[in-house]
């Protein structure tokens, strides 16, 4: 009996340090293309367009909105998927 609560609290640990590991480098991933596409930013938009320079928070909002737009698997695309099951032409 204790052998399986053993066991279970060992997996429960595990997969909770699992998820741990996975929130910290989808982090840091996040982070990383965030600084990329700043500096990416700021370096060529304020030449070539004379836009203004961005902030770290603005070039994370940046990224979401491109994925939100350009996504394959977008809300948009979810939604006229589900519609067309229902509204099929016969």
């Amino acid at each position: 009996m204790y052998e399986r609560i053993k066991n279970f609290l060992i997996n429960l640990l595990g997969l909770i340090a699992g998820v741990i590991v996975a929130l910290i480098v989808v982090a840091l991933i996040l982070t990383l293309c965030s600084w990329l596409t700043q500096l990416l930013w700021n370096w060529l938009m304020p030449v070539i367009f004379g836009l203004v320079e961005i902030t770290f928070w603005q070039a994370l909002g940046l990224i979401v909105l491109i994925r939100v737009l350009f996504s394959r698997d977008s809300q948009l695309t979810v939604i006229k998927k589900t519609t067309s099951r229902f509204f099929k032409k016969e």
